[in-house]
C-alpha cells in the first residue's frame, strides 16, 4: 500500500488533494505545520510528499531542502502560486520532484502524482495530525 504525506495549512488545497486521493484510493496523512510533518516522516514510510509552498512559519522550499539534507529521497510535489516559478527551484535536484501552480484541476494533480511513479493501488483512509 502506498502512502502520501500532505503538508499544507490551506483547507481548500487539502480538500482538493484528499478528493484526488480518494478518487484514486490513496492513503493520505496530512499535517498543517512542518513540526507534525517531521513527526510523520520519522514514524512512517511515505511514497510521496506533497508540500504547499506557502506555509505558516517557513516556506515549503525550506522544508523541501530539509528533507533532502536529512537524506530522504522521496518523490516530492510542490504546490505554489503567484510568483512561484521554476527559477526559485533551480538549486533543487530534478530527480523525484515536480510542481504545480494554483489553480489546478484534479486531473493535473493526478497526472503529476502518476509522473512521480505513484500507482493507483491505495486505500481510502485519511489521517490528520496538527490541523
Amino acid at each position: 500500500m502506498n502512502r502520501i504525506l500532505l503538508l499544507t495549512p490551506d483547507i481548500a488545497l487539502k480538500k482538493k488533494v484528499l478528493q484526488t486521493a480518494r478518487d484514486n484510493s490513496a492513503l493520505v496523512q496530512s499535517a498543517g505545520v512542518p513540526f507534525f510533518a517531521w513527526k510523520l516522516l520519522k514514524e512512517y514510510a511515505f511514497d510521496l510528499v506533497i508540500i504547499d509552498y506557502q506555509l505558516s512559519n517557513e516556506s515549503g522550499l525550506s522544508f523541501y531542502k530539509s528533507i533532502r539534507q536529512m537524506g530522504f529521497n522521496l518523490p516530492i510535489l510542490m504546490i505554489g502560486e503567484g510568483d512561484f516559478d521554476e527559477f526559485m527551484l533551480k538549486d533543487l535536484s530534478p530527480d523525484h520532484y515536480d510542481y504545480l501552480l494554483k489553480p489546478f484541476s484534479t486531473n493535473e494533480l493526478k497526472r503529476k502524482m502518476e509522473s512521480l511513479s505513484i500507482v493507483n493501488h491505495y486505500s481510502d483512509k485519511i489521517f490528520e495530525i496538527g490541523m
